[in-house]
């Protein structure tokens, strides 16, 4: 099907047109399945996590008072 789309920007057309080339594809083979792959996670629902699916990061003993040195910087030793 020949469709005719305006407003398109010219440097993401460019680079579409260098892709199809290099896969060997026509420009609106190239196109399609880019259309295609974006609606296709358009439909995917929003991955929902929860915070029991963190899982705390090991900063090593070096870092285990990071927290109060960074305020000491922040507040000039003084507390909030």
């Amino acid at each position: 099907m020949d469709k005719t789309i305006r407003n398109v920007d010219e440097t993401l057309f460019r680079k579409a047109k260098a892709q199809a080339a290099i896969h060997g594809k026509t420009v609106g083979e190239f196109l399609s399945e880019a259309l295609k792959s974006y609606l296709n996670r358009l439909d995917l629902p929003p991955k929902r996590r929860s915070l029991k699916e963190l899982v705390p990061e090991r900063y090593g003993a070096s870092n285990r008072k990071l927290s109060e040195e960074v305020d000491a910087v922040v507040y000039r030793g003084e507390r909030p």
